[in-house]
C-alpha cells in the first residue's frame, strides 16, 4: 500500500505540474515533510490524505490502492496502438506483420508525418522514463 501511495503521489504531482514545494504549500506543511511522503519515509495522516485526494482530483482509495502509474502506461500504449492503426489505414505506414505490404500515402507527406510521429513518441517515452 505504501509503495502505491508514494508512486501515486509522484505520478499525480507530475500530472498536475506541481513541485514538492508547491504541494507542501497547498497542504500547509514544510517541503521536506511532503518529500518524505513521496519517498515513503513517512506516511501522511488521514486528514492529509484527504487533502491530497482533493488537491490531486482522486479519491483516497485511488491514492492508496490503485496503481496509477500502470494505468497511465497502459493508456499510453493503447493510444499508441490506436494511432498506429489509424495511420496504417491509408497513410503509408507499414506494420511489423506485413513489412512488404506498404500502402501508398492517402495524403501528401504521410511518410514524413509518420517519421515525425515516431520520433515524438520516442521523445515522450524518454521524458516519461526520466519523470518516472
Amino acid at each position: 500500500m505504501d509503495i502505491l501511495l508514494k508512486s501515486n503521489l509522484k505520478e499525480l504531482r507530475h500530472r498536475h505540474r506541481l513541485t514538492q514545494r508547491m504541494m507542501a504549500e497547498k497542504l500547509g506543511i514544510i517541503p521536506s515533510a511532503y518529500g518524505n511522503y513521496e519517498t515513503g519515509f513517512s506516511r501522511p495522516p488521514y486528514e492529509v490524505l484527504y487533502q491530497l485526494s482533493k488537491i490531486l482530483g482522486v479519491t483516497v482509495d485511488d491514492l492508496l490502492f490503485r496503481d496509477l502509474v500502470a494505468l497511465r502506461v497502459k493508456a499510453e500504449k493503447e493510444a499508441e496502438i490506436t494511432l498506429q492503426q489509424r495511420l496504417s489505414r491509408g497513410y503509408g505506414i507499414q506494420d511489423d506483420e506485413n513489412k512488404d505490404n506498404v500502402k501508398e500515402p492517402a495524403i501528401p507527406y504521410a511518410s514524413e508525418m509518420t517519421t515525425v510521429l515516431r520520433r515524438l513518441t520516442d521523445v515522450i517515452e524518454k521524458l516519461n522514463n526520466r519523470l518516472g
